[in-house]
């Protein structure tokens, strides 16, 4: 699994399929290796905009 916003900044992580068929998002949500997390989250985290 990868992601790569437009500027060309990327991350990627290998789940297995058993893993990924496991997880139950609501609207909104992504997965992460640390559990469901809001885009803001994940922003915050990466800190996005700072």
């Amino acid at each position: 699994m990868a992601y790569e916003d437009p500027t060309g900044d990327g991350r990627d992580d290998v789940f297995t399929v058993r893993t990924i068929e496991k997880v139950k998002l609501k609207a909104g949500e992504y997965w992460t290796r640390d559990g469901e997390r809001t885009a803001a989250q994940i922003d915050g985290q990466l800190k996005c905009g700072q």
